[in-house]
């Protein structure tokens, strides 16, 4: 028999910065895989959750008036892992993230969605191309 034993579950992370620091400090030290499941069928990942760095998405005169308000933590993320945090937020730097209220995450998530529509109708002359991903955004429950 092996002295190893295999335990999986789902966990869900709810405290504050300060915990979630000292959670990934542990997870580090110990033979735990973490995975995201949404994430899965992803090619790559970037901070954000976004296909192209934040700073190609939106102007950073717009995201600093956006933010001005915004609670700015450091917070140490699982080496290896990117993301996870389910509270609307935009990373700054490496290690440090902008806590988002509402109304600041609509109009984060509204610039980027206009400038990639732009780029797409920029990139591919197609109609039905250019507007098929922004056609899936329609339907979005209100």
């Amino acid at each position: 028999m092996s002295e190893h034993i295999i335990w999986q579950a789902e966990v869900k992370f709810k405290g504050t910065p300060a915990e979630f620091s000292k959670l990934a400090a542990v997870l580090e030290d110990l033979p735990v895989e973490v995975i995201i499941p949404e994430w899965q069928d992803r090619p790559h990942h970037l901070a954000g959750c976004m296909p192209l760095p934040l700073s190609k998405l939106i102007s950073e005169d717009i995201l600093k008036r956006i933010i001005k308000e915004a609670p700015a933590i450091d917070i140490r993320f699982i080496r290896d892992i990117y993301g996870g945090i389910r509270v609307p937020h935009v990373h700054l730097d490496e290690n440090r993230i902008a806590l988002l209220n509402r109304e600041q995450f609509k109009q984060v998530a509204g610039e980027v969605a206009r400038n990639l529509a732009m780029m797409r109708a920029e990139a591919i002359e197609d109609y039905i191309h250019v507007m098929d991903p922004i056609d899936r955004i329609a339907p979005t429950p209100l």
